[in-house]
């Protein structure tokens, strides 16, 4: 294949497979390691058989990034997951193209969409705004941002997330700074890896500023690679072969 086909921001769906899967293939290859077994992602005892599962966005495309735990937790507990919006961004001009763009990423994820802004606005979600989608959503799991994702927006996302006392459980994503104490580490396939990235480049406008979903399994590999000393009981003290995954901390909304 000609990865420089994937440097084309019109790059096909069928190129960036190929693109993640000769990645996966190579390190495979060159690593001469064989591939566990998926590790079956933890319920808690608290969560209901298909649980709602609400993802604060910081920005549109950030559903992509936060997506991981999500795709997963649809598939194995049968989740339905609502995407909420904290922002469209700082740049005024671009908020009604990421409002489409985010629409057709969440195509592609099998994700909700709820806005609880009135009048087509686009300005940042509001305290009040926030707790109407909570009641509307009635998730059982929040995810969103650490405390010290570095990104203000992101940051911001993590104290409203917390407002959402309900919620059994708050999944923190890391993005913009590694978080200080993940404590859940989950594997993705290949084709867990690409739906995402496909998603992502629905982003248009973003993918244009940086390509950035084709750092995108550089950035899981980097995570199933820290995994096994950030927490070694999650496999049993010894290190793993996973290729891609994502760190999460799990706990209650303090």
């Amino acid at each position: 294949m000609d990865v420089s086909l994937c440097f084309n921001h019109g790059v096909s769906n069928h190129s960036y497979s190929q693109y993640v899967e000769s990645i996966a293939q190579q390190y495979l290859q060159l690593s001469g390691l064989p591939l566990p077994e998926p590790t079956p992602l933890y319920k808690p005892g608290a969560i209901s058989d298909q649980p709602r599962i609400l993802i604060l966005s910081p920005h549109p495309d950030d559903e992509c990034l936060m997506a991981a735990c999500a795709l997963r937790m649809q598939e194995e507990w049968g989740a339905q997951v609502t995407v909420v919006p904290y922002s469209y961004g700082s740049n005024v001009s671009r908020r009604v193209s990421r409002s489409q763009e985010l629409k057709d990423a969440l195509t592609i994820l099998g994700f909700n969409l709820f806005d609880p802004r009135k009048n087509a606005a686009y300005e940042k979600l509001t305290q009040e705004e926030f707790l109407d989608a909570v009641k509307h959503i009635d998730p059982e799991v929040i995810i969103a941002p650490h405390a010290k994702d570095r990104h203000p927006t992101h940051i911001e996302a993590h104290a409203m997330a917390c407002l959402a006392k309900s919620a059994k459980l708050l999944v923190q994503t890391e993005y913009w700074q590694a978080a200080e104490e993940p404590n859940l580490f989950i594997s993705l396939s290949t084709q867990h890896v690409v739906k995402i990235g496909e998603a992502l480049m629905k982003h248009v406008g973003e993918v244009a500023r940086n390509p950035y979903h084709l750092s995108l399994p550089a950035w899981y590999m980097d995570q199933a690679r820290r995994a096994p000393e950030i927490i070694p009981s999650g496999f049993g003290g010894k290190g793993s072969n996973y290729i891609f995954g994502q760190l999460l901390h799990m706990g209650r909304i303090r």
